[in-house]
């Protein structure tokens, strides 16, 4: 393998040399492949040298985008506000671990989460118009935010929840899907309308596949482009904007959809039994105890554990004394 071509656009690689074969760090040092050394074991130290790379090179990046696209709104989305601090990544991690289910990818970047829109939507309208709604079908991409989740249980509505494996990891199946289906629906089932809530295009195949068929759609304000409002238009195609249906008083759902992640965190984090840790206390200490004397030692010093966090949000269980 030889060289790689010097390039404004390094490959920088974060690693311990005791966890890498001292060949292959030579092999990829010979590649142009860039270490970067830091004495700090702070993860936010990392961070910041990270976010200091970014600044310093991401505006070689912008001839990669076409002259239409936004380059300033682009570099915002890389750029961790106050970066350059322990503070600032601090705060970015903060927004980021409280709000994580609401990232594509679940992966960081500088913007602000918002709630399930459509859940919302939905739930701010009465029963006259939801009932005649028969059935939702989610079409979800196994990336995609996790309140999703909250949708049935805030909408009374009926949910076919349907998570679409990614065959390959950089493209989403989630389009052909919801067109498969969709025809299935409408030929099979007689559907014959269909409420299509997206934030891209890619329902337009599906539309003009199906021309018997009535459709109204629903997009996000900012992310419907001219082009697809004026080919709905002349197709005499209704759309709405989510964002005149989407009420503020939206706090029940994002609640909702936090304390969920919080449960789902917490039972795969946590897997304690009282019980068996006792008797393997008991077995430790060689302490033999009657039943009885179980019985009140796990009333009086055990049932009553409790957590403690300390301020740099550490968990520990403290018993009762």
């Amino acid at each position: 393998m030889g060289r790689l071509p010097n390039s404004a656009y390094p490959i920088l690689l974060f690693c311990h040399p005791a966890h890498f074969p001292g060949e292959s760090l030579r092999q990829l040092d010979e590649d142009g492949v860039d270490f970067m050394k830091h004495s700090s074991t702070k993860l936010c130290h990392h961070v910041i040298e990270i976010n200091r790379l970014i600044s310093d090179r991401i505006n070689n990046c912008r001839e990669l985008f076409p002259l239409w696209v936004n380059w300033q709104y682009i570099r915002e989305l890389f750029i961790m506000p106050d970066g350059l601090t322990e503070e600032g990544t601090k705060a970015a991690a903060e927004v980021y671990y409280t709000n994580r289910g609401a990232y594509p990818y679940q992966m960081y970047i500088n913007w602000n989460p918002v709630n399930d829109k459509l859940c919302a939507t939905l739930k701010s309208l009465d029963y006259q118009h939801t009932s005649k709604i028969s059935q939702i079908i989610l079409f979800d991409d196994v990336h995609t935010a996790t309140a999703w989740e909250i949708l049935e249980q805030h909408t009374k509505l009926p949910v076919e929840h349907i998570l679409i494996e990614r065959v390959k990891e950089n493209k989403s199946l989630v389009d052909i899907t919801l067109t498969a289906r969709a025809s299935k629906e409408h030929y099979q089932n007689r559907v014959d309308s269909f409420i299509i809530v997206s934030s891209d295009s890619d329902y337009w195949g599906l539309i003009s596949v199906l021309n018997e068929a009535r459709f109204l759609v629903m997009v996000e304000r900012e992310k419907c482009g001219p082009d697809m409002k004026r080919a709905l238009v002349e197709s005499g195609i209704f759309y709405c904007y989510i964002d005149n249906f989407y009420s503020a008083n939206s706090e029940s759902i994002l609640m909702s959809a936090l304390f969920k992640e919080l449960y789902r965190y917490l039972d795969h984090a946590v897997q304690l039994n009282a019980n068996e840790m006792l008797d393997e206390a008991l077995r430790a200490t060689r302490i033999n105890m009657s039943p009885a004397e179980k019985r009140q030692f796990f009333e009086k010093h055990i049932k009553g554990m409790r957590l403690v966090i300390d301020g740099d949000g550490n968990v520990s269980v403290e018993l009762k004394r």
